[in-house]
């Protein structure tokens, strides 16, 4: 088990993962570019702020990137891949929920 939690700035607020392939909005607001790129599809506003945004206005976030990359290998923590629906790893989360079910 990982002895440090990543920091918040490091998970995307559509997915609740880290990042792999952070993008930043003119707002400051920074995503995974796949989820923000999805949202957009059905969305014209940002999903934080509700700001009108389009796909046209996202950047990518090099320094978030190497942030991420750089905590992730100082804590030998591998940098996750993005899962295409944005849904966790169901290896971490049953291991999560049996033990809350042992404890219960």
């Amino acid at each position: 088990m990982l002895g440090r939690q990543p920091p918040s700035s490091f998970t995307c607020p559509l997915t609740f993962e880290i990042m792999t392939d952070p993008v930043i909005d003119p707002e400051g607001n920074s995503f995974e570019r796949e989820a923000i790129e999805r949202w957009l599809r059905t969305h014209n506003t940002s999903p934080i702020t509700r700001s009108r945004l389009t796909p046209d206005r996202l950047a990518a976030n090099r320094a978030l990137r190497e942030a991420i990359e750089e905590w992730s290998a100082a804590n030998a923590a591998p940098t996750p891949e993005p899962t295409p629906d944005g849904t966790a790893d169901d290896a971490i989360a049953h291991p999560l929920t049996d033990d809350a079910a042992d404890i219960a």
